[in-house]
């Protein structure tokens, strides 16, 4: 699908393009950069918008560590991550 050929253009080609996994796409969604409804392709165009082509490699790496990391899919840890202050879901937790 689209993310293999994100990754290859990546990986293969050395062509700033961001992959978005499902790590980076929950990361960015509870982070609040799109919508919960966001799809593939609106949260690769806002990535991109908002990362340079030169950082994106870094920017896949770094968000997939954060989404294993901290922000898991069925456990979160809000209190360790390091963008808990930014984080949208995690000031709901606070305002609840």
């Amino acid at each position: 699908g689209q993310k293999t050929a994100d990754v290859f253009i990546t990986d293969c080609l050395g062509i700033g393009v961001m992959a978005v996994d499902t790590n980076i796409e929950r990361v960015v969604k509870r982070l609040g950069f799109v919508s919960s409804g966001a799809e593939y392709c609106e949260i690769k165009n806002t990535l991109e918008k908002d990362i340079s082509p030169k950082e994106r490699l870094r920017a896949h790496e770094l968000l997939i560590r954060l989404g294993r990391d901290y922000c898991k899919a069925t456990e979160t840890l809000c209190n360790a991550c390091p963008l808990n202050k930014l984080c949208e879901k995690n000031f709901i937790k606070v305002i609840d």
